[in-house]
């Protein structure tokens, strides 16, 4: 127990000083971890998503991939306070990325209530939705075929190519499943 909190206050010392190093004056500040793994980061703004990152050394590499730290909304007083269970750092972001909207979290119901579940519906339930952020205009049909043609050079395969009525026009003909890999294939591009 005794090397877990001497580990837990070096951990600590090395994410206030890459908060230090790497802050300016909105950057994130992590102004509480507490042995229970309870962070509490402030200096973000209300209302945006922030990342929460770990690693199992502070050393690194770094990861976002645990559930539920990948979009955590922060709160009005422009805080997020998450429990966390390895070494953590925190990467706000302050505006929606360009041409991207933030969509709150919140709840909605989900389900069919009038039918008696006769069509396999699933009864009413209530499904909460963490933030995330939406382009703001439909994905065009030339956006499309400049990521298709780069994901096909690269090791993607599709089932529908996509189609539009004009290049300016949202694509067509393709099916959810495609438009995860186009997804994925654009931020890869993006990052390349």
């Amino acid at each position: 127990m005794k090397n877990r909190a001497t580990v837990m206050k070096l951990s600590l010392g090395a994410l206030a000083l890459w908060t230090g190093l790497a802050a300016h004056a909105a950057a994130p500040v992590i102004t509480s971890f507490s042995g229970n793994g309870v962070l509490v980061c402030s200096n973000l703004a209300p209302g945006s998503v922030a990342t929460v990152e770990w690693a199992s050394s502070v050393t690194g590499p770094w990861t976002n991939n645990w559930a539920g730290l990948d979009a955590v909304t922060v709160d009005s007083n422009g805080k997020i306070q998450v429990s966390v269970p390895m070494f953590y750092r925190v990467r706000g972001t302050n505006s929606a990325p360009s041409g991207m909207v933030l969509i709150p979290a919140g709840s909605f119901t989900m389900g069919d209530a009038n039918d008696g579940n006769a069509d396999g519906d699933a009864p009413t339930h209530t499904v909460n939705v963490s933030a995330f952020y939406m382009d703001t205009n439909l994905v065009t049909y030339t956006l499309w075929t400049n990521v298709y043609q780069w994901a096909a050079n690269h090791g993607y395969s599709f089932d529908y190519a996509g189609s539009g009525k004009a290049t300016t026009h949202p694509v067509q003909t393709i099916d959810w499943y495609d438009c995860v890999k186009w997804c994925k294939a654009g931020k890869r591009r993006a990052k390349s």
